[in-house]
């Protein structure tokens, strides 16, 4: 195992399921910085481990045996590989011997991209890895103040793609799952030419007329961003206290695509809040700015630009990783 103090590994196992919206950028990052990659996707099971899942929905105990297999899996690849650090997305059903038995041979990390209080069980494995690190900065002071020292703040990150200077396909764009929230905030929008990919929960919804009908893989979605004038950003409703931002917001500027977002504390010191992204605070609001930036195309563009100029200097998918480094190499 490399030393803790190395600022680059020189091998990573990257912990991550094949169709994560995470996978392919970060080992395009971990590449670009002369890493050498190997992929355990922690959901793909082989055919017996299928069947033993497939069991477990009739005998309960039969998932904690397709489980640890699954487990013992992994813990047997990382052993094998032998390699510096090991970085896990999310981790959900990853068991808390596996972490113990990988800490013996390398550093491992989580990199958790969701809501922590939906998954207690990581919840409780946070103080196992050797570095915890978290998208929420509310739920990351709040941990360190209860004195967990390995736990870090890491916001997402944008896979940069060359701005689409042809002729824009969309007015005005909201990718993103169905809530009641969010169809209460895009209703003033109905009309004005939104178009919404998602959830099949859209079709019986308020907002069905504009609802596209499918969901979008990664690309398909990266595509559909790049074509939009206007790309609008709903955060969760239900996070009354969250202060972090989510992954749209680096994906739209990603783009280089003209980001409208709702309001969140870690949007101030990630872009220039009026230069490089815009915030509205309510469904009026949202209107308004709508209405407004759709008429001054120059502006918008502009803005868009300096969004993806800000996204490729700071906020890509190799910055992020140089911190997780920069960390581990600190602490």
């Amino acid at each position: 195992m490399q030393s803790k103090y190395s600022l680059t590994p020189t091998k990573v196992v990257l912990v991550v399921p094949h169709n994560s919206s995470f996978r392919l950028p970060i080992i395009n990052a971990l590449e670009n910085l002369d890493v050498k990659v190997f992929e355990f996707d922690n959901r793909r099971t082989k055919i017996h481990e299928k069947f033993i899942f497939a069991a477990s929905l009739a005998v309960k105990k039969f998932y904690e045996y397709g489980l640890n297999i699954l487990n013992k899996r992994l813990v047997n690849f990382v052993n094998k590989i032998s390699p510096d650090l090991v970085i896990v997305i999310k981790g959900e059903n990853i068991l808390d011997s596996s972490i113990s038995s990988i800490r013996k041979v390398s550093i491992i990390v989580n990199w958790f991209p969701d809501y922590l209080f939906e998954l207690k069980n990581v919840q409780k494995q946070m103080g196992l890895y050797s570095y915890f690190f978290h998208t929420e900065i509310a739920e990351v002071r709040k941990l360190r103040k209860t004195g967990a020292k390995n736990i870090f703040y890491l916001p997402f990150a944008s896979r940069i793609i060359r701005p689409n200077t042809l002729r824009k396909k969309y007015n005005i764009t909201f990718v993103g799952t169905f809530s009641n929230y969010r169809e209460n905030i895009l209703d003033s929008l109905k009309d004005k030419g939104l178009s919404i990919w998602g959830d099949s929960l859209w079709e019986k919804s308020t907002l069905a007329k504009n609802f596209q009908g499918k969901w979008l893989n990664q690309h398909q979605m990266e595509k559909t961003l790049s074509q939009s004038r206007i790309v609008i950003n709903i955060h969760r409703g239900t996070m009354s206290g969250s202060e972090g931002t989510n992954l749209r917001t680096f994906e739209v500027t990603g783009v280089g695509s003209f980001l409208l977002t709702d309001y969140r504390k870690s949007l101030e010191e990630l872009f220039n809040v009026g230069s490089e992204i815009i915030c509205f605070n309510n469904k009026n609001d949202l209107l308004k700015k709508v209405n407004f930036y759709f008429k001054n195309q120059i502006l918008r563009e502009s803005i868009a630009m300096r969004g993806f100029q800000k996204a490729q200097k700071m906020h890509k998918y190799e910055d992020r990783l140089k911190t997780i480094f920069k960390i581990i190499s600190s602490y």
